[in-house]
């Protein structure tokens, strides 16, 4: 989900997509299609065999990860709009300081009025 944060990030803040993140959105699709086909997580019978996947296979991966792909870009643009006003807080103070220590986020999760400190942070 980490390749597609800056995409998310910045449709949530200025509403549009991206072209500078074709590399992250390459990324994403490349680390979920191992997802999909090595480690099954969209099941088993999409498993690559260790000869040439026939095309009728190949598409019903490439459909899987796809689905996957929007999944977790549906997931990350839930954690940024979430998790808002902290990420907004953050940025102002690293271009007021150019740096954040431990101590500046927890200064800052303790002053951001929200409900985001009764939940964990997902990562």
């Amino acid at each position: 989900m980490s390749a597609l944060g800056g995409m998310a990030a910045i449709e949530h803040k200025f509403g549009i997509a991206d072209a500078g993140v074709r590399r992250d959105l390459d990324h994403a699709f490349e680390m979920t299609r191992d997802l999909v086909t090595d480690l099954c997580v969209s099941g088993f019978a999409l498993h690559s065999s260790r000869f040439e996947d026939s095309d009728a296979q190949k598409h019903k991966q490439e459909q899987a990860v796809v689905v996957e792909v929007e999944r977790y870009y549906r997931q990350v643009k839930g954690i940024l709009a979430t998790h808002k006003d902290f990420l907004e807080e953050v940025a102002q103070q690293l271009a007021k300081t150019g740096y954040l220590t431990a101590q500046n986020l927890k200064k800052i999760k303790e002053t951001v009025p929200s409900l985001l400190y009764n939940q964990p942070m997902e990562g």
